[in-house]
């Protein structure tokens, strides 16, 4: 079954929309922009394709966005935090939680607006083809989860790491050098950190 604008409600759907594992094909329908009611979104393991609507950053309330294992292409839409006042309730604060994009097919650079999260705790964007540079972790004071491995990142890990983080996945990019402030993380189990060419291999798994 294919997604569309014909087949999305927006005015039907409540603040939490789960379609995972369903086998739904086809782009992402554009309405997807205009579900500002939603704060959970899990499109996990079925067949979409296409790029992700840029409105979709503009949705108020989200606080979860997954849609790992599709086939979705294109850049990453910044999803960065915004402060709205188009409610009722005066001005709100977007809360991005977790964004989990893993096992796609997108490419560029991870958006300078992801170093600005401050109340993101997971980001998933293992095996895709994003290139480019880590973006500076200093504000990212609440992330626990960091997976990254598995795309063609290059340059090196940022010194100022998250305090919280217990969970980096930096495998299989590369990037060549690990900061010694990564033994400072009291709070990290694990840690992945593999590089590999025809000349040389490096591997290093902290778990």
């Amino acid at each position: 079954m294919k997604m569309s604008d014909d087949n999305v409600c927006v005015d039907c759907l409540s603040e939490y929309l789960n379609l995972q594992d369903n086998k739904f094909g086809g782009k992402l329908p554009s309405s997807f922009g205009l579900l500002q009611q939603l704060d959970f979104i899990n499109l996990n393991d079925n067949r979409l394709s296409g790029a992700i609507p840029l409105d979709l950053e503009y949705v108020m309330s989200r606080i979860e966005v997954c849609m790992s294992n599709n086939y979705l292409t294109g850049e990453l839409p910044s999803f960065s935090e915004r402060v709205s006042d188009t409610s009722s309730h005066g001005k709100i604060k977007i809360r991005i939680e977790r964004i989990k994009l893993d096992s796609n097919r997108l490419r560029g650079s991870i958006p300078r607006g992801f170093g600005e999260m401050t109340t993101l705790q997971e980001l998933s964007l293992s095996q895709n083809l994003l290139s480019g540079t880590i973006v500076n972790m200093e504000k990212l004071t609440s992330m626990e989860i960091l997976k990254l491995g598995g795309n063609k990142l290059s340059g090196s890990i940022p010194q100022i790491l998250p305090p919280t983080l217990k969970q980096f996945d930096m495998e299989y990019n590369q990037i060549l050098s690990i900061p010694t402030e990564i033994g400072y993380l009291t709070n990290i189990g694990m840690f992945c950190f593999r590089w590999f060419s025809c000349y040389s291999y490096i591997a290093f798994c902290l778990c």
